[in-house]
């Protein structure tokens, strides 16, 4: 990403506190202090997955290892390479998991959160109408997930943008740090 965002013309610049200031900015190179953290968080999860696959087949976590290495198998290629017993549909994790918890009448509920009523609208109406509303109208609905008054927030936070570009001419250079509302 550094590059290309080199390539476009950005730069950046500043000074942080500590070198976990901006791990994921892809305006700045990695930190190498953070990448080995990163890397070394990866290879205890690994650690403690080939560990517990080892003892679940009773076998080493260097004969896991031999087999997994980190990739990722289909269900087919794990059986054939011994790293699972059998194959199977969401129904049969269920059953399973209804006989391994002894249940012998049991159902099953799905939890969804409620939906906001800009998504019902969005339901109800269907994304090609609400592309036409923004096509025709320039009315834009979007289903943000965000509070009302957090989304409000952010308008306010944003609204100096609009005052930029009250009376412009097309061109407009602005810098801010946004460290502080403008």
């Amino acid at each position: 990403a550094e590059k290309a965002i080199d390539k476009l013309g950005i730069h950046t610049a500043g000074t942080t506190t500590t070198w976990l200031a901006e791990p994921y900015n892809p305006l700045r190179p990695l930190n190498p202090k953070f990448a080995e953290l990163v890397q070394s968080s990866i290879n205890h999860i690994y650690s403690d997955f080939t560990g517990k696959a080892a003892a679940a087949r009773k076998t080493t976590p260097e004969k896991i290892d031999e087999v997994a290495q980190g990739r990722v198998w289909t269900g087919t290629q794990a059986k054939e390479r011994g790293l699972i017993d059998r194959t199977g549909s969401y129904n049969d994790a269920l059953l399973t998991a209804a006989k391994r918890a002894k249940l012998s009448d049991y159902r099953i509920s799905y939890v969804e959160p409620e939906m906001s009523r800009v998504d019902k609208l969005f339901e109800l109406l269907g994304a090609q109408t609400a592309k036409i509303l923004h096509d025709q109208f320039k009315v834009a609905l979007v289903p943000t997930g965000i509070a009302p008054a957090a989304a409000q927030q952010i308008a306010n936070d944003f609204s100096w943008l609009n005052e930029v570009n009250k009376g412009s001419n097309g061109y407009t250079a602005l810098t801010h740090c946004l460290c502080t509302a403008p």
